[in-house]
């Protein structure tokens, strides 16, 4: 890795089952529009997310003075990624009082997917994990 570390938030585009026409990528602009979830997430996260990159650099830079393999940016791409994915389920958007947050349709329970009433309320911007699963985080 060079001196300059270009980081890219976004999903991987996938068709929602249940929605015509509807991919994730569609999800995440009309989301990130209205609620700035990744911006957010990386301005609360700048700290942790910087760690990870020196913890990356640092071992590109033993692997180039050992001459060991040097290792992958995939192990600091899904570190960035399973703590998005840590930040919805944990509900730290709901934490912060944006307006709109909680959801209508988490405070109602409703799921995508999912017709019957809850017991449970669920977390926002989780409806049916699709938009979770698919968040991809892509270091340069």
């Amino acid at each position: 890795m060079g001196s300059d570390v270009n980081l890219h938030l976004g999903v991987v585009r996938k068709p929602y089952p249940d929605r015509i026409g509807v991919t994730t990528e569609d999800v995440a602009a009309i989301l990130e529009a209205k609620y700035h979830i990744m911006a957010i997430f990386l301005e609360l996260n700048a700290d942790k997310i910087a760690g990870y990159v020196e913890d990356s650099l640092k071992d590109s830079l033993e692997a180039q003075v050992t001459g060991s393999p040097k290792p992958s940016l995939g192990d600091l791409e899904e570190k960035i990624e399973n703590r998005f994915r840590q930040f919805l389920s944990k509900g730290d958007m709901e934490k912060l009082g944006y307006p709109g947050i909680p959801t209508q349709a988490a405070l109602r329970g409703r799921s995508f997917g999912f017709t019957g009433p809850r017991s449970k309320r669920r977390k926002s911007f989780i409806d049916s994990g699709l938009y979770m699963s698919s968040f991809k985080a892509t270091v340069e």
